[in-house]
């Protein structure tokens, strides 16, 4: 979705315009481009996000109560705090080279598909994620794995703040406006499955209407050639100033918030579901370990 600082690198256009360029050059297989390492990855992404974001509210919590507070509960300065925290240690240990391997897998199916004449790619052509990884460890030493490091915690830490932030508020909302005369209040019941969705889609929401801008220019960085002497050829601030000279400030503004259809489409739905997986599988947990 995202294109170079100038525009002109990598696929452009609306999301159908992109589906259609992906498919004629590399086939369906192509739409799944870098996914295993990834897919893999999610597991270890989700478990530490919402590790770190609930031992920091729970230390927050017992502080509190420590120190005799009237109101021993969480703040939205807390939330917001935990929640920068969990996502800026997510980012900085796993996320950046995971995604640095996937954002080379695309630009170079996209390299590949254009340089050859039907546009098609032959099978094996493309390598693999962990084949990418040595190469690169080998050719411009392991620390190139973590370019664009600082964006991607940028991005992660303010995002997740806004996600659980945005997740416990709407859920308290909701709560009140339709289960409060049942007893579904803070430090009650588990909340009915309609509003756990709910809570989860709005958190989604919170974390791309946020992130997509730095999303995009973390694509950009890593996007570019993997060569040490690429590496220094496009920073963010370097990509901004480009496109404000070319297109001015609505360039800038469109060209960050290119996909928002997509990642609204992917973030809020998959979002939603993440929270009411975790809910309810935490909440089994807590009954099995207090039986």
């Amino acid at each position: 979705m995202t294109t170079g600082a100038g525009g002109g690198a990598g696929l452009s256009g609306g999301p159908l315009q992109v589906l259609r360029q992906t498919i004629k050059h590399g086939g369906f297989r192509a739409l799944y481009t870098g996914i295993p390492l990834p897919l893999a990855a999610q597991a270890v992404y989700k478990g530490t996000v919402f590790s770190v974001n609930n031992i920091l509210e729970q230390a927050i919590l017992d502080y509190k109560r420590k120190e005799k507070r009237e109101i021993a509960e969480l703040t939205l300065a807390d939330r917001l705090f935990c929640g920068f925290a969990a996502g800026s240690v997510n980012a900085g240990l796993f996320v950046t080279p995971v995604e640095y391997v996937r954002n080379q897998l695309i630009a170079k199916q996209t390299r590949l598909a254009k340089s050859s004449g039907s546009g098609a790619i032959a099978m094996g052509e493309l390598g693999t994620s962990w084949g990418l990884i040595r190469d690169v460890i080998k050719g411009d030493g392991v620390h190139t794995l973590w370019r664009g490091v600082g964006i991607t915690i940028v991005r992660d830490g303010i995002g997740v703040a806004c996600f659980f932030s945005a997740m416990a508020f709407s859920r308290q909302y909701l709560v009140e406006m339709f289960e409060k005369e049942e007893g579904h209040t803070n430090g009650g019941k588990q909340p009915s499955l309609g509003i756990t969705v709910a809570s989860g889609g709005f958190a989604g929401l919170a974390y791309w209407m946020v992130s997509l801008p730095f999303d995009t220019v973390k694509t950009w960085i890593q996007s570019a050639d993997s060569s040490a002497s690429a590496a220094r050829a496009i920073s963010p601030v370097q990509a901004l100033r480009q496109i404000y000279s070319e297109f001015g400030l609505l360039g800038v503004a469109s060209r960050l918030n290119r996909g928002w259809q997509v990642a609204y489409g992917r973030g809020i739905p998959s979002s939603a579901i993440t929270i009411s997986v975790y809910s309810y599988a935490y909440q089994a947990l807590e009954q099995y370990n207090n039986e």
